[in-house]
């Protein structure tokens, strides 16, 4: 029988999350009335930037529910089986 190798918990690996669009500044908009304006587009990066986010969360946690739970052991799942 071999022994199986030690993996590192998936709830234990921080997120690699993309950096979080920055607000623009205030007079950054020239006040006109542009379409698209720079605080319609920062919505828009802001928004997709959420998506994103939570797409790379629900797939850790999908992940990690497949991780082994801790204490238990492969001997433990052979007993049962």
């Amino acid at each position: 029988m071999s022994t199986p190798t030690a993996t590192p918990d998936a709830r234990d690996v921080p997120l690699e999350l993309p950096a979080k669009p920055r607000r623009p500044d205030l007079d950054e908009c020239c006040g006109n009335g542009c379409d698209p304006c720079v605080f319609d587009r920062y919505h828009d990066a802001l928004a997709a930037w959420e998506r994103a986010c939570r797409e790379i969360e629900a797939k850790a946690k999908a992940t990690a529910t497949s991780v082994p739970t801790p204490g238990r052991s492969h001997r433990a799942s052979e007993r049962d089986a």
